[in-house]
Formats: structure tokens, C-alpha cells, sequence
């Protein structure tokens, strides 16, 4: 059995592009892979739009140029998606307008969110919002995942909408001065 996690990218302009990684989505395996692989929003970018991810591994790789790797061929190292690697098709990334819409549209234990704007990676855990910082331990994240509520991380509302009569539609997260 799976533990299923949502990996999403924050964009600058507010909106949220997300897609489903179907195993080992707690924190001590794919949010460590991503507080320390995928670092740039470029790589995130390129994770997400990939589609539904089955396996996630350090590096994406276009793997048209190396047809070695398969869904049942897998090259270690690379992430393993289902359209991409097996051909399923219905596995494309998410779109959300807004992070609100976003937390309503996905209801999943464990969502990763790389806000652009920071370059930096977040996790809505248990109702909490954690920064996960780049070097991130199994340990730490075993920590994390056990007592969500030491690590959790201010929220500073900003609007990133010109649409007034909704403020804080939109909002960013400050990382703790801890983290």
C-alpha cells in the first residue's frame, strides 16, 4: 500500500500547478528528496509537469534520449512517472487559480508546496505549515512528522490579487527565524 502526497509549486502569480506521487510520500522520504534535490523552481517545474508521479527519485530526466529507462526498466536515481514511463493516460498535472482553491480541490495527509516567489519548500501537514529547509535529515523529518505542531510556521497573509473584495486570497508563508 502506497502513502499517497501532493507535490505543488507555488507560482509567483498566485496560481498553484500540483501533481500526486503514489508512493512514499511522508516526510522522511519524499520531503527530504525535495527539500534537498529539488531546489530550484525550474526542477519543480519540470517534476510537476511531468504528470503523476509513481516513484519520486533525485532527478527527472528526459528520458525520450534514454529509452533505457521504463516504468519497468527503471534507471535508479530517476523519478518514475505513469504517463511518461507506462504510457497511462488522464495523469496530467493539476491548475489551481489560487492556494485556497487548491487546499479545497486536494485532500491529501501530506502537500508539499515550493513557493516560487521564496524558492523555498513547505509542507501542510496535520494542519500545520512547516518549512522544510534545504539539508533536511531523516531524522528531522521523522521529528516533523511526529510533533507537527514544534516545527509549525507563520503565516503572513499578502494579496496577490487585484480583486479587493476577497483579501487574502493569496498568501505567501514567512519561514520561522528557527528554521
Amino acid at each position: 500500500m502506497g502513502t499517497m502526497a501532493r507535490i505543488a509549486i507555488l507560482k509567483t502569480d498566485g496560481t498553484v500547478n500540483s501533481t500526486t506521487v503514489h508512493y512514499d510520500g511522508y516526510v522522511h522520504y519524499t520531503g527530504v528528496m525535495l527539500a534537498n534535490h529539488y531546489r530550484t523552481a525550474n526542477k519543480v517545474k519540470s517534476l510537476i509537469e511531468n504528470g503523476m508521479i509513481s516513484t519520486l527519485h533525485e532527478e527527472v530526466v528526459d528520458c525520450e534520449e534514454d529509452s533505457k529507462h521504463d516504468f519497468y526498466n527503471q534507471v535508479p536515481g530517476v523519478t518514475v512517472f505513469y504517463k511518461r514511463d507506462r504510457g497511462d493516460m488522464y495523469t496530467e498535472m493539476d491548475v489551481s487559480t489560487n492556494i485556497n482553491e487548491f487546499y479545497d480541490m486536494h485532500r491529501t495527509q501530506f502537500m508539499y508546496i515550493f513557493d516560487e516567489l521564496q524558492g523555498e519548500w513547505f509542507l501542510k501537514f496535520e494542519g500545520y505549515i512547516i518549512h522544510l529547509k534545504q539539508g533536511l535529515t531523516e531524522a528531522e523529518a521523522i521529528e516533523i512528522q511526529c510533533i507537527p505542531a514544534h516545527y509549525q510556521t507563520k503565516i503572513q497573509p499578502i494579496t496577490t490579487d487585484h480583486n479587493r473584495s476577497q483579501p487574502n486570497r493569496n498568501w505567501r508563508w514567512r519561514k520561522n527565524e528557527q528554521s
